[in-house]
């Protein structure tokens, strides 16, 4: 039986092994039928938004070992903690995961963390609008259904179509940078990653009708391991 949850298919991978496999060849077929052949240079960049976490950037660094088209996408991180603790930044891990990487040359579009928050978010904002819009989101959901730094029952502050500030996280620290709902949405293929037993009572609310963050980015698939899908079996 196929699964479904808020509307779109769920592929259940029996590890995460499995999980990370199946996305990495949907990604890459994605972005084959979308950029064309190995020597073709694609007329723009292609692009993909990536979340944080440890389920994404493993499977970015598994797209990018497998990666044969001409140009390499720019990567634009899904937000930022508003931190200078480089331990605390998510592009600083996606950074480690790609090092070595056919990746590794790639643009990183994140927030800068050192300076005037407002600045920051819109030079982030006008960086993110100037490259195109991207052609995959991977985002992970986290254990209370939030996806980047939005979270249920939050309200954050629009900076520009593509951005905006969280300044009450229930994780530290506080202030977070991060693309908005709507940003998210309008990318074509959005994938959604839950991965982990701490993740199945969370996907049967949704599956329940609960509206949560992850449930309004309206993925186009969601990718989860067995431990997670056990929310929602019947």
């Amino acid at each position: 039986m196929t699964l479904v949850l808020a509307g779109a298919p769920v592929y259940v991978g029996a590890t995460r092994d499995d999980v990370l496999n199946a996305a990495t060849r949907a990604v890459l077929e994605a972005a084959g039928a979308r950029f064309g052949a190995v020597a073709t240079v694609s007329p723009a960049r292609p692009s993909l938004v990536v979340s944080g976490g440890a389920t994404t950037p493993a499977l970015t660094r598994l797209i990018a070992d497998s990666w044969r088209h001409a140009s390499v996408p720019s990567i634009i991180v899904s937000d930022e903690r508003w931190s200078t603790n480089p331990v605390m930044s998510n592009a600083r891990e996606l950074a480690g995961h790609l090092d070595g990487s056919t990746f590794a040359s790639c643009p990183l579009l994140s927030p800068a963390t050192d300076g005037d928050l407002q600045s920051s978010a819109h030079d982030w904002a006008a960086i993110i609008e100037s490259c195109g819009d991207p052609f995959v989101s991977l985002i992970s959901m986290g254990d209370d259904g939030h996806v980047a730094s939005l979270f249920a029952d939050q309200q954050t502050e629009t900076v520009s179509d593509s951005v905006v500030i969280c300044r009450t996280s229930p994780k530290p620290p506080p202030i977070r940078l991060s693309l908005s709902l709507g940003y998210l949405r309008k990318v074509p293929m959005r994938l959604m990653f839950a991965l982990g037993e701490s993740k199945a009572s969370t996907l049967r609310r949704i599956q329940a009708g609960e509206s949560l963050p992850a449930s309004k980015v309206s993925p186009t698939c969601w990718y989860v391991d067995e431990a997670a899908a056990s929310g929602i079996r019947n």
